[in-house]
């Protein structure tokens, strides 16, 4: 899962039309894969929000404290990669 991936999933449902706007620019000014991918993570999560909630309501908590564990792993994994790299400015 790419770093641009992980910062939408935790923009508010608020943030759609924006998202919606900011891939139209992007496909004008020419970033058409940014702009295309932006509109793919708004249907998506449009259409799959109705359906995680439930799914998520009837997982038993152990299950939701393994994958929360799992994230935060994957995300201190992504920092620490971004922050020591060779080239990284201190």
């Amino acid at each position: 899962m790419s770093t641009f991936y992980m910062i939408v999933a935790f923009l508010p449902e608020e943030a759609m039309p924006l998202m919606i706007a900011l891939a139209g620019i992007a496909i004008m000014l020419g970033f058409r894969r940014v702009g295309g991918t932006l509109i793919v993570l708004v249907v998506t999560d449009a259409l799959l929000l109705p359906f995680i909630g439930p799914l998520i309501d009837g997982v038993p908590r152990w299950v939701l404290l393994v994958i929360a564990v799992f994230v935060i792993v994957v995300v201190l994994r992504g920092l620490s990669r971004a922050f020591s790299r060779p080239g990284a400015k201190t």
